[in-house]
């Protein structure tokens, strides 16, 4: 008996890490460009790609090294889920027929690298650290209560086509990174419309 449960106790606590999932903490800033959203941690970048809709015109900094080995064992083993890619917390998209909310910031790494970043997703697209950048994304608004309040439209990006810098990622190295991924998948993003990258 004692065996049985020291051999069952040992099974759960082996499945644990394919079982965990970070959770999101908000970094501190205001997401403004004087006052930007400083981040330091894993949860802060799980936290970006949770809120993704809300990240147009926001600024953000990495302010140190991060190792993301930890990501090994999230999502039941399938690894990070890219900043701006389907969830369940933006998965209201899909149901209204238009794609998912992309990153429409600017993410500054400031020189810093995130390393041994770890996604495994064979069956989907834009696989990668950004899923998607721009603002290609979805159609002009109805009189949806969703699109009334002042979602991101391809009509808005349209007006800000030839306007620089308006999405911006830059001096952000990833290291050792480890992807299986469906279609259009890279180690930065897996598609990239109007951004500037440096």
């Amino acid at each position: 008996m004692k065996n049985s449960f020291v051999f069952s106790l040992a099974v759960i606590l082996a499945a644990l890490p394919l079982l965990a999932k970070n959770e999101p903490i908000t970094p501190p800033g205001e997401g403004t460009k004087d006052s930007p959203y400083l981040i330091s941690k894993m949860e802060h970048l799980v936290w970006m790609q949770e809120t993704v809709e809300n990240s147009y015109r926001k600024y953000y900094k990495l302010t140190c090294d991060l190792d993301a080995s930890e990501t090994k064992s999230w999502n039941n083993g399938k690894g990070f889920i890219p900043i701006g890619m389907e969830t369940p917390s933006n998965k209201r998209f899909r149901e209204k027929g238009k794609s998912y909310p992309p990153f429409l910031g600017h993410f500054d790494g400031g020189g810093h690298s995130i390393s041994n970043l770890y996604i495994r997703r064979p069956e989907e697209d834009y696989a990668a650290f950004f899923g998607k950048v721009g603002a290609d994304w979805m159609p002009p608004p109805t009189n949806d209560d969703d699109d009334e309040k002042g979602k991101f439209t391809r009509e808005k990006a349209q007006s800000l086509k030839d306007q620089e810098n308006v999405y911006v990622i830059k001096d952000l190295a990833l290291l050792n990174v480890e992807f299986t991924i469906g279609l259009y998948g890279a180690g930065l993003a897996g598609k990239m419309t109007d951004c500037h990258v440096s």
